[in-house]
């Protein structure tokens, strides 16, 4: 299908979630991704997920099991960009798909492992499952009921969402790093991976005791201790809830004034708000005086209220809700496919879009063994030429240099992500500093080297510009 990545063909095996969620992005934006499922299909095959978690991709029923058909398995990855898979490093071996084989045989192909716990921890052989892995890591002590304390299981299945982002990132990265060394190589993402990236702000510690979370549970009240910081969901007049996050410049006073509480409030000046400890008395109204405040207004009045003063407040929608959103249905994220059982389905749009190399319409998952006539033509498909091997890289994105402009989690973290890659990151952050000096330590991890760009003449600052804060540097371990 037309789209960025419509020069890479994908070879996906498993019956795992996050295997299949990684097929789909790399299918929503362009690449072939022919899924090998077992004979009849596995468990989500007859699931309602498949509609979603398949589409554009092609099927053909193979049993790795079976030594003709993991032949055939053989044959189709002769000809692919990208192998992903499940599969833990005994059962790769067993079959001859581990990374060692794989390197021998198809030295240029990209393989990625999305396993439980990675190889080369020491709990590699213990069972696979969300519910485990986010029980090992503390997750469920991490997160609160208004009915009791935890530990509460997972009610969204995050890890295997993010080990699917990661499954990407990794494979996508690997082959950036394959057109200049030539060569393929292994990754693996495990869902203790995923956890761990998913929530680098809840899960760190410091001896001075400077995280802006509080130890223990995340769901509490007063999470945030004193930090000058409102972020949550809130109960309004009409028994309809709204979520609200004071992190942008300013956002806790302009928060504080629209709820009635400005007089209460100091005010603080510059980008670092949060690192001003609340009052006692501003404790109280942020901790436990708010929650009657909002019940005084329907949700619709605050959302508008708050949006007026530049303050972060959206609806808290019923999942089918969220297509119907009308931020949702401006920026074209709801797509309708046909569907042979429903007539029409909504899913969400492909999740990035390119204005040089826009992706086509996703279309519907196929048949289970869909593609199985077709077999013999998807084995004799040859890979794309490649550059001669070159110059070996290091890290897989050595040489590109990222110029951060963010404050806050998001694009911090993703400067993160690129600066542990290999990128070099330069963050330009302004003269007062990011608004969360505390987290924002684990956004430079790595780091990127920064730059404090003041409002002073240039002749002020002297000849080198915006310099490195703090002697930072570049730091290029972990």
């Amino acid at each position: 299908m037309p789209g960025p990545l419509d020069h890479l063909v994908v070879i996906e095996l498993s019956t795992e979630m996050p295997v299949a969620i990684a097929g789909m992005l790399l299918a929503d934006h362009g690449a072939d991704v022919l899924k090998v499922e077992p004979w009849g299909g596995a468990y989500f095959a007859h699931e309602l997920t498949r509609k979603s978690w398949d589409r554009s991709k092609r099927s053909v029923e193979l049993d790795v099991a079976d030594a003709d058909d993991r032949a055939a398995l053989r044959g189709l990855l002769s000809g692919a960009d990208i192998f992903i898979h499940a599969l833990e490093e005994r059962e790769a071996k067993a079959l001859g798909l581990d990374g060692e084989s794989l390197a021998r045989d198809y030295p240029q192909l990209i393989v990625s492992a999305l396993t439980a716990y990675g190889a080369d921890t020491p709990f590699a052989d213990r069972p696979r499952g969300e519910g485990l892995a986010a029980a090992l890591l503390g997750t469920m002590i991490d997160k609160s009921s208004p009915f009791r304390e935890g530990p509460v299981y997972l009610g969204h299945p995050a890890l295997h969402y993010g080990q699917a982002f990661l499954g990407v990132i990794g494979a996508l990265t690997a082959i950036r790093a394959r057109r200049s060394s030539g060569k393929g190589q292994k990754v693996e993402s495990s869902l203790l991976d995923a956890m761990l990236a998913q929530s680098p702000m809840n899960n760190w510690w410091q001896e001075d005791g400077i995280s802006y979370i509080k130890a223990g549970d995340s769901g509490a009240v007063d999470r945030f201790g004193r930090t000058r910081l409102v972020t949550g969901m809130f109960e309004c007049g009409d028994g309809l809830f709204l979520q609200i996050h004071t992190g942008g410049q300013g956002g806790f006073k302009a928060a504080m004034d629209q709820l009635g509480f400005g007089d209460r409030v100091s005010v603080v000046k510059g980008a670092a708000e949060m690192s001003v400890p609340l009052s006692d008395d501003e404790y109280h109204i942020a901790r436990v005086e708010i929650f009657d405040a909002f019940k005084a207004r329907p949700r619709a009045e605050w959302i508008a209220l708050f949006q007026t003063a530049d303050v972060a407040a959206l609806p808290v929608l019923e999942p089918a809700e969220v297509l119907l959103d009308e931020q949702v249905e401006f920026v074209g994220q709801r797509i309708a496919l046909p569907d042979a059982e429903f007539g029409t389905i909504y899913q969400a749009a492909p999740a990035v879009r390119f204005d040089r190399t826009p992706c086509a319409a996703p279309q519907p998952a196929p048949a289970i063994g869909a593609d199985n006539g077709a077999l013999a033509d998807l084995i004799a498909r040859k890979r794309g030429e490649l550059a001669a091997a070159g110059k070996p890289l290091d890290r897989p994105l050595e040489g590109i240099k990222v110029v951060d402009f963010s404050s806050f989690f998001a694009v911090g973290f993703g400067g993160r992500l690129l600066s542990d890659l290999g990128a070099d990151v330069i963050k330009v952050e302004t003269p007062d500093g990011d608004q969360m000096p505390a987290a924002a330590r684990l956004f430079r991890r790595g780091a990127a080297r920064q730059a404090r760009h003041r409002a002073e003449p240039e002749a002020a600052r002297g000849a080198g510009g915006g310099a490195e804060a703090g002697g930072a540097g570049r730091c290029r371990h972990p």
